[in-house]
């Protein structure tokens, strides 16, 4: 583990970052599978993923199922491209990449 920082200003990039909550992944199994179908995707924990994706945050909460025809619950939050914290070497690379 290595903590670590990104820029003060997102870069640009094509498909913008996003974080998803799965607030119950032992029943939301559905709202997983959805994400797992991702392309650009990074899982944190068992309810935490860093996705990528072209769509607006409302948009992208309505393809994972956790919207407006809901088949799990969960939070969708856009990272503006500043971060600090401890993880894992896989998660840094990642972020670096994408955020």
């Amino acid at each position: 583990m290595r903590t670590g920082s990104g820029p003060d200003v997102a870069l640009d990039r094509q498909d913008p970052p996003f974080i998803v909550v799965v607030t119950n992944p032992g029943v939301d199994k559905e709202v997983i599978k959805r994400i797992e179908k991702l392309p650009d995707r990074h899982n944190l924990t068992a309810n935490i993923w860093l996705v990528r994706s072209p769509l607006l945050v409302r948009d992208l909460c309505n393809e994972l199922g956790m919207g407006d025809d809901p088949v799990g619950t969960g939070v969708v939050f856009r990272l503006n491209g500043t971060y600090w914290g401890r993880a894992d070497q896989n998660t840094w690379d990642w972020m670096s990449r994408a955020v």
